[in-house]
């Protein structure tokens, strides 16, 4: 409708322009015609004297029929500028009526212009009241929590809860800045409604797990907690309704909302568990020099072997010397790769560090993320634990004093105690990072280590399986009843070694649960590790 209002106008302002050219042209003619007459008079009078001259009396007529064709041209050019002004006098009509009906259209399309925009801010304002009802039906269902029975038996870690506080400040100021693009223009009400839906949504959650931390916590900070969510809550209604209301108070509003925020991020920070063995001793000292103190373990470990080595080639030969041997080189072999696997361990803790503590120090890093931390230091601990027991078994084995299944038994500890390690720095690591593929090759050369000890022990045990089975007619009765009463006592002790495998990975198993229940998949990642050192036996251990 604008367009033809547009071709109108400009139809009119050429017929107007055409019209003053016409009336120019009319006024020039008639100029032209009083000039001619006033002529012609003059000339008229001017022969009418007499004279006695024929040629002049001829010559006078031949003028004046002249002046009379003139007149008559003039008089028919009169007759023609007064149809063309009387043309134009119709066209100057039509071009009033063209501007009344112009302006009558312009006039209505300014109201319907003006009623369109009056709807649009009605329905701007009613879909803001609608998001800013449901926001306060999210919060208000969050802070009803606070008094449901059934909620009191849940409960949520401070760690959860200190994570859940982080996007709530990053909702707060899409809030603060989709409020202010729409003050400015209210055709930006979507980004207005998607910000308080993201904002009641994320602060809703943080409330509900806020109560359900309270519900662990001691009493004095667990009231402290509930009311500072409940507070943080108020505000947030508070907010919402100013803007709905649109008040010039929305700005002051969400900044109580900042800091009712800040507040259950204190508490949370306050409620977070402490390491009990960490006293005036930073964690990450101590994750470094627990790391340490494997790495030295590993090490003293890989001395002992060699000098067992050197020992039993000393003492030993024939068949007990290569068995010794190739046990003793099979686990030098899974020493070397435990300390690969350390080192690479520890680049990729530096990694994780590095890229994950911002403008911090590694060691509000490590205290931050405490339980990463203890699932660290467990697992390095237990790597020179196991470490450990397998020279101290391999000491007993070849001195002929233990037995081969707790060889294999201590084979498999190390395998799932070094998965353990591995799966722990995995947690936090980058997928593409360089340094955790190096620690899964690291890994895998340690679960093929492991699985050479697990073959070497039961090649030796079958081979001394083999070996007592000797010919008895040449022993004499008391002989053979003493070989007899060895067989009976090594054959009661296999159910006992068989029940204390699978015991030995459920405890495994519930150290894990301790310090990874927040990573379900840790635990078979682990058994995983180990299969692949004893298929068999770990599928059987798994059953039980």
């Amino acid at each position: 409708m604008q367009q033809n209002s547009e071709t109108a106008l400009s139809e009119l302002e050429k017929s107007t322009t055409k019209c003053e050219n016409l009336e120019k042209s009319q006024q020039a003619a008639t100029a032209a015609a009083a000039e001619s007459k006033e002529q012609l008079t003059k000339t008229a009078r001017q022969y009418i004297l007499p004279t006695d001259d024929d040629d002049d009396e001829e010559e006078l007529s031949k003028e004046i029929e002249l002046l009379k064709a003139q007149k008559q041209q003039l008089e028919m050019d009169l007759e023609d500028v007064r149809v063309k002004a009387t043309a134009l006098d119709s066209s100057l009509e039509k071009v009033k009526k063209l501007e009344a009906e112009l302006q009558e259209s312009l006039n209505a399309q300014q109201a319907m212009e003006s009623q369109h925009q009056e709807a649009l801010k009605k329905l701007y304002k009613l879909l803001v009241e609608s998001c800013v009802k449901e926001c306060h039906v999210i919060l208000q269902t969050a802070l009803d929590q606070s008094e449901n029975l059934p909620h009191l038996t849940v409960t949520c870690s401070a760690e959860y809860l200190l994570d859940r506080t982080y996007p709530i400040y990053d909702s707060i100021t899409n809030l603060r800045t989709a409020h202010q693009q729409y003050k400015s223009n209210e055709a930006k009400v979507h980004e207005l409604l998607v910000s308080l839906n993201g904002f009641s949504h994320q602060l809703s959650e943080c409330i509900i797990h806020g109560f359900a931390t309270s519900h662990s916590a001691q009493v004095a900070a667990g009231d402290e907690l509930i009311n500072n969510c409940k507070k943080a809550v108020n505000e947030s209604m508070t907010t919402l309704t100013a803007i709905e209301q649109d008040s010039e108070k929305v700005n002051e509003n969400i900044n109580k909302i900042l800091e009712a925020v800040k507040k259950i991020q204190a508490d949370a920070e306050t409620l977070l568990p402490k390491i009990a063995d960490v006293k005036d001793k930073e964690i990450g000292d101590m994750v470094e020099s627990e790391m340490q103190s494997t790495t030295s373990a590993v090490d003293l470990a890989a001395e002992r072997i060699e000098a067992m080595l050197k020992k039993t080639s000393e003492d030993n030969t024939g068949a007990t010397l290569e068995v010794n041997t190739s046990i003793l080189d099979a686990c030098t072999s899974l020493m070397k790769a435990i300390k690969v696997l350390l080192e690479k361990s520890r680049d990729l803790q530096k990694e994780i560090v590095a890229q994950g503590r911002g403008a911090s120090t590694a060691k509000e890093f490590y205290n931050k993320h405490h339980r990463w931390t203890e699932g660290l230091i467990t697992a390095a601990k237990t790597v020179g634990w196991a470490a450990t027991a397998l020279v101290e078994v391999a000491d007993k084995v070849v001195q002929g004093e233990g037995k081969f299944e707790e060889l294999i038994v201590c084979s498999k500890q190390i395998a799932a105690s070094t998965a353990q390690l591995v799966v722990a720095s995995k947690v936090k690591a980058d997928r593409e990072s360089k340094c955790l593929g190096q620690l899964s090759n690291a890994s895998k050369m340690v679960n093929e280590a492991a699985g050479k000890v697990v073959g070497c022990a039961k090649t030796a045990s079958n081979a001394v399986e083999e070996k007592s089975l000797m010919d008895f007619t040449t022993l004499s009765l008391h002989q053979t009843k003493q070989q007899e009463m060895q067989t009976q006592l090594h054959s009661s002790f296999l159910p006992i070694i068989s029940f204390l495998i699978p015991s030995q990975f459920a405890l495994f198993k519930t150290n894990l649960f301790l310090h990874h229940g927040h990573h379900s998949f840790i635990s078979q990642q682990v058994l995983d590790a180990v299969h692949k050192v004893d298929p068999l036996n770990t599928e059987q251990t798994t059953k039980s």
